[in-house]
């Protein structure tokens, strides 16, 4: 009886810890920005970094017309990853 009351404790302690919500660290546009063209691995194009009220911000990529909709899906998805650790600073 006391192992199960014991495991039932430690089960609720994991999953408090799981649920707690991670601080996120503020970052400048400028830092975003700089992220996100690391992370493209391409020359040529130009990230932009702006506030968004439905995702707290959203990056924008400038290019050449051929890679646009490409290049900003990749930026796209890169800035859905690091949305989960960072927010625009003020």
């Amino acid at each position: 009886m006391v192992l199960l009351v014991m495991r039932r404790l430690v089960t609720a302690r994991v999953v408090i810890a799981e649920g707690a919500p991670v601080a996120k660290h503020p970052k400048t546009s400028a830092e975003l920005e700089d992220m996100i063209l690391q992370k493209l691995l391409i020359g040529g194009a130009y990230v932009s970094v702006r506030r968004d009220p439905i995702f707290g911000w959203q990056a924008t990529v400038v290019t050449a017309p051929k890679h646009a909709k490409g290049i900003q899906e990749r930026a796209d998805t890169i800035a859905a990853e690091l949305r989960k650790k960072f927010t625009l600073k003020a």
